[in-house]
């Protein structure tokens, strides 16, 4: 018989009860976040969300080696965390209002407060600042001090040498171009000899004017010898460097000096205030001109003393002066405004002094010519028709007409007399003589505006040059009165330039409807008559409907 197996007991180990289920499942992080927004109910206050965040914050917090057992709570932390909450909810105040637009400044106390506040940061954000952050770094200024002090490295070039096979104008040209202030000293200080030795007689006698311009024009003098010493006088035999000349104390007593001289030099002459104090009052309250006039035409008296004589010399030159000339000075000189808002006007050199003299004496002359060729002008219109003011020369036929007609007028007021060829000669003379004279007045009126254009340019370009401005004298007519300008004359400037359609609007509305016209058929198709009579006659641009160029095959 077969043996039974026997049927293997299985040992049965008891496992000891654990607190923990073996089945349970452990959450992370993400699962219990998940899982714990599922919880949060729709109702819940804002108390709850806010101890809510609360305990998970803390769980975070948490550090990784916590053990995993329950923990026994106390009643003191009970406490304390409740004591927290209240703290929290206290510092988030109890409504709404005190977070929600707590921006907004209603009352006095509050703007105060938000400004206090301000400060307070400020002041707060200024401390933790340092000077490298408003850019005062000390690094970085020595890196430029360095930097600079490596830049300001001077190369000294040496001296100009000039060559001994130079010529004058080559040498001339050097010295302008090195010492350009050295020719117009050197040529006061020639042209000044002269006067130097008057004033020094003239300031010998009780005169405070000559006095004031013998020492004016002395120390003048003197600084320009001192700056021609200081240019030769050197040890080396060369001539002081320009930079170093122009940098000496001497340049600015020289300016000083010269400013001086030209201040005092255009002052007028005190010899005549003795003069004046000696006149009786009758004389002195009377016209000065019918003075002038009664003292040139009288006898003069014994002289009492050598003194007067001068005086009166002086006194027998101011007549020679012509009513015009007198005019001209009464209204070329302006009223002395103490009240400026400029002050003091800057004097005039020596150049510009010239020039102003030269203007005026054109002025006067070319004056008295227009007033002369003005009068016979005015003689001339009485009897002129109408074409003999132009300038054409006469035609030989115009001309035997002319003397044939004159010579029958002298015929018949004369008729006794045998001297017509005679008469005709002169007549024609005369008539030749006004007709040259009136064509050499506009010759000369041409070559003055010329001459006044070029005058003007040049003026304008010296002022340019020196920085100057140009004031153009009013011209005075022989009446008197200020000449009006060219452009009131002609009434220029006053309506702007205008087209020649304006005068006719109809021509000016036609111009600006085909104007208008061109543009509407740059934008979309205009319909322009369609085709004409005698039907397609080809294309404008040189296409013909009758001429064939094909070849025949």
């Amino acid at each position: 018989m077969a043996k039974k197996r026997k049927a293997s007991r299985e040992v049965q180990v008891s496992v000891p009860p654990t607190q923990y289920d073996p089945e349970e499942t452990f959450q992370d992080s993400e699962d219990e976040f998940f899982a714990g927004r599922e919880k949060i109910l729709l109702d819940e206050q804002p108390a709850a969300k806010r101890r809510r965040r609360l305990e998970e914050q803390e769980q975070d917090l948490q550090p990784s080696d916590e053990e995993v057992y329950d923990q026994v709570d106390t009643d003191e932390e009970h406490e304390d965390e409740a004591q927290d909450l209240s703290e929290d909810e206290a510092d988030w105040g109890t409504s709404k209002g005190d977070y929600y637009n707590a921006d907004i400044i209603e009352t006095e106390a509050d703007a105060l407060e938000e400004e206090q506040e301000a400060r307070r940061l400020q002041q707060k954000q200024l401390k933790g600042m340092t000077e490298a952050d408003f850019g005062f770094d000390e690094s970085a200024w020595a890196d430029d001090s360095q930097t600079k002090e490596k830049r300001t490295t001077i190369e000294k070039l040496p001296e100009p040498q000039i060559p001994e096979t130079a010529t004058a104008e080559e040498r001339v040209k050097i010295l302008k171009s090195r010492y350009p202030e050295f020719e117009p000293l050197t040529r006061d200080f020639l042209a000044l000899q002269g006067a130097y030795q008057t004033l020094k007689q003239a300031a010998q006698q009780p005169n405070d004017g000559a006095t004031l311009k013998f020492r004016a024009l002395s120390a003048y003098l003197g600084a320009v010898a001192m700056y021609l010493s200081l240019l030769t006088a050197t040890k080396a035999g060369i001539a002081l460097a320009p930079a170093e000349l122009r940098e000496h104390p001497v340049m600015t007593n020289l300016v000083r000096c010269r400013q001086l001289w030209q201040e005092v030099d255009s002052l007028p002459d005190v010899d005549e205030e003795p003069e004046r104090s000696a006149t009786p009052p009758l004389e002195a309250a009377a016209a000065p001109v019918i003075v002038k006039k009664q003292k040139k035409t009288k006898p003069e008296p014994a002289p009492a003393s050598p003194e007067p004589a001068p005086v009166k010399r002086k006194k027998e030159r101011k007549p020679k002066r012509n009513d015009l000339q007198d005019l001209l000075d009464a209204s070329m000189k302006k009223p002395v405004d103490a009240d400026s808002d400029f002050g003091d006007e800057a004097p005039l050199t020596q150049e510009e002094a010239a020039e102003k003299a030269r203007r005026k004496k054109s002025l006067r002359f070319y004056t008295s010519q227009i007033a002369q060729k003005a009068n016979k002008r005015g003689a001339a219109s009485r009897q002129a028709g109408g074409d003999d003011d132009l300038p054409h020369k006469e035609r030989i036929r115009d001309k035997q007409e002319r003397l044939m007609r004159e010579a029958e007028q002298r015929a018949r007021a004369n008729p006794n007399e045998d001297e017509a060829l005679d008469d005709d000669e002169g007549s024609e003379v005369g008539h030749n003589d006004d007709a040259n004279e009136y064509y050499d007045m506009l010759v000369s009126n041409s070559k003055q505006k010329k001459a006044d254009k070029k005058t003007r340019a040049e003026a304008y370009a010296e002022a340019a040059r020196l920085g100057a401005q140009v004031y153009e004298e009013e011209q005075i007519g022989p009446d008197g009165k200020r000449k009006i300008t060219y452009a009131i004359e002609k009434n220029k400037g006053l309506q702007p330039k205008r087209k020649k359609d304006v005068r006719n609007p109809r021509v000016k509305k036609r111009k600006k409807y085909d104007e208008k016209l061109k543009k509407l058929s740059s934008m979309r198709p205009v319909y322009k008559g369609g085709e004409g009579r005698g039907g397609y006659g080809g294309e404008a641009t040189g296409i013909k409907a009758n001429l064939v160029k094909s070849i025949k095959l």
